[in-house]
């Protein structure tokens, strides 16, 4: 066999290698390690500073940035090593993570440390470059901390002065477990509301009573809500409020009120607060209404009594009578002189 390799070897290594073979692959292996030694003393330790690496911050649990935007956080890393290594690194081998801990959310001021930098690229051969510092060594976040604030009312959003002539808006329904919000959002805008509004509801057009679902409006594109919408009946009345002054108050006698009493009412006239079609807006005039006090079982002297009221028109609804009583003085004549003996 070996004489096999010594033919194959005669004819196929040339001779400038085959020649005292033992005694140049002795030099190649000496130069070799020349070379190792005077790289490895020409490759001295040396420290740089390397820019703009990026600093990634990782928040607790319900913790943001107050801005929408975010922020973009730099840092320059200082590294100590070989020469060989170090010339060949960029910002980007660089990964700075810091998690924020919960005693920064106080001031917003976070430290980072030479051990929050990872080094991402491989170092094939020689010792690995260390992290020596990072710069700024802390960085002030505008932090804000979500939280939950429940039993916020809802406005209804409306304008009573848009409905049609004549119509009256009498009351707005919301489901009884609708009428409040319960909202999760930034405290600096979450801590301070009073209320959460509707979208615009329309009246321009109400002549009867409706129903409609309505979009909450969220204050903020952060802020989120238990429910987004609500369904309102708005009761819409054709009845139009109407106050008339100054109407007589009548004295309704029984059989037995006579026996020569005089009645006197103070005061004579009240004022009847009323609804009247809608269709029928200024009809309703004093002449038809009739405001009474009941004089049965009263006696000589003053009597409080209440006062009542009927209109001659069945679609006029009496809401209130100012005063609703009055005072009836009753008296019985003086007898004329040289009548009674």
């Amino acid at each position: 066999m070996s004489g096999r390799f010594q033919e194959w070897a005669s004819t196929r290594i040339p001779g400038i290698i085959r020649n005292d073979f033992r005694r140049k692959l002795f030099a190649v292996i000496i130069a070799l390690l020349v070379t190792l030694l005077v790289n490895d003393i020409l490759d001295q330790v040396k420290t740089v500073e390397i820019a703009n690496v990026t600093v990634k911050f990782e928040l607790p649990q319900d913790i943001r940035f107050q801005s929408s935007v975010l922020p973009e956080f730099t840092a320059t890393v200082t590294v100590q090593g070989k020469r060989s290594a170090l010339d060949r690194l960029t910002e980007s081998d660089f990964e700075i993570v810091k998690k924020v801990p919960a005693a920064s959310l106080h001031d917003g001021s976070v430290k980072v440390l030479p051990a929050d930098v990872t080094l991402k690229k491989h170092i094939f051969f020689g010792p690995k470059p260390t992290i020596r510092g990072v710069s700024p060594g802390s960085f002030r976040l505008e932090l804000d901390q979500y939280i939950v604030k429940n039993d916020i009312p809802i406005n209804i959003n409306y304008d009573r002065k848009e409905l049609p002539q004549g119509y009256v808006l009498e009351r707005v329904d919301t489901p009884e477990d609708q009428q409040r919000v319960t909202v999760r959002g930034p405290s600096r805008i979450v801590s301070g509301l009073k209320k959460i509004e509707t979208e615009r509801v329309p009246l321009d057009k109400a002549t009867q009573d409706f129903t409609m679902t309505v979009g909450l409006i969220r204050p903020d594109g952060d802020v989120t809500l238990s429910f987004d919408r609500v369904p309102l009946t708005f009761r819409i009345s054709g009845q139009v409020g109407k106050d008339i002054f100054g109407v007589p108050v009548q004295l309704l006698l029984d059989q037995n009120s006579g026996n020569g009493l005089s009645y006197v009412v103070e005061p004579a006239t009240v004022t009847i607060l009323l609804e009247e079609p809608a269709t029928d807006v200024g009809k309703t005039d004093k002449t038809l209404l009739h405001p009474y006090v009941l004089t049965a079982g009263l006696k000589e002297g003053r009597t409080q009594c209440d006062v009542r009221c009927w209109c001659e028109k069945s679609d006029v609804r009496i809401t209130a009578i100012v005063p609703d009583k009055v005072t009836v003085l009753v008296t019985k004549p003086e007898p004329e002189n040289g009548s009674a003996k």
